[in-house]
């Protein structure tokens, strides 16, 4: 009677058993999904954010040489008026000691 009641007891334990092993492996494969999805994700984000910084320093880059150039023409209009302003004070020096 009690090898019955032991053997009912332990075949309940293993059924019980499989079944959790079964909740836990479908919690597995979930998961597994699930992580899979979060990384195809982060690979088209890390894309997209390769894509803006590429955007950005080719913007960059682009802003860089106007501001350049802008720097270059200034440089030269101030020499031009550098130089004209020193004929200008040799011119008055001459006129003065003439």
């Amino acid at each position: 009677m009690c090898l019955k009641k032991c053997i009912r007891s332990r075949l309940a334990d293993n059924k019980s058993l499989k079944h959790l092993k079964t909740i836990l492996n479908d919690l597995l494969d979930q998961n597994k999904t699930e992580i899979a999805k979060i990384q195809h994700e982060m690979n088209q984000n890390n894309h997209q954010l390769s894509e803006i910084n590429q955007t950005i320093t080719e913007t960059m880059d682009q802003v860089f040489k106007q501001l350049n150039a802008e720097i270059k023409r200034t440089n030269q209009k101030l020499t031009l008026e550098v130089v004209e302003i020193l004929e200008i004070i040799k011119v008055s020096k001459i006129s003065m000691l003439s």
